[in-house]
């Protein structure tokens, strides 16, 4: 004889209240408890979904956003260029420095102007470790060897960062 899936119309389960299946739980409760779950699911899922669509419509103003900002920067910079025109013998002398065509008397010299005073950088104060090491054979910049008033290369470590100055005592001739 077949088993049949449902039960007949009629039938009343002595143990709907207490069922020993269900570890004494009530059947009607653990059913509306099922379909409470169910209904929350749902909810947090149209939850999800709304923040979905509210990210989504920021990510579409933030683009707008950079567009927009990308236009006004270019028409700032379009009115600036109207207001302020091109300064053509800076660009002509920068032009005649590359090509070697100016004499050194030209040059712009370094340092401070006549009459004011020199900018130095500080000497650090706190020196972990001052390290004495012999000078070189020959010159790291233009690798003569004919180096004059040779003495030494101090090398100085300050802080845990291992900042290295070099100070160099020597000439070449």
């Amino acid at each position: 004889m077949p088993r049949y899936p449902y039960p007949p119309r009629d039938f009343q389960c002595l143990y709907e209240h207490n069922c020993p299946y269900l570890k004494g739980l009530s059947t009607t409760w653990v059913w509306g408890e099922y379909e409470w779950a169910d209904s929350r699911y749902q909810e947090h899922l149209r939850i999800v979904d709304a923040y979905d669509e509210a990210l989504e419509k920021s990510r579409k103003r933030i683009l707008f956003l950079e567009k927009e900002y990308a236009e006004t920067k270019a028409k700032l910079q379009a009115l600036h260029q109207k207001q302020f025109k091109a300064n053509r013998k800076k660009d002509k002398q920068k032009k005649e420095r590359t090509s070697g065509n100016i004499d050194s008397s030209r040059k712009k010299k370094r340092g401070a102007p006549a009459g004011h005073p020199g900018w130095f950088r500080d000497k650090p104060k706190d020196v972990d470790q001052t390290v004495h090491v012999a000078a070189p054979d020959s010159c790291p910049h233009c690798q003569s060897e004919k180096l004059k008033g040779l003495r030494f290369i101090t090398a100085t470590r300050i802080g845990k960062m291992n900042w290295i100055w070099f100070h160099e005592n020597f000439i070449s001739i």
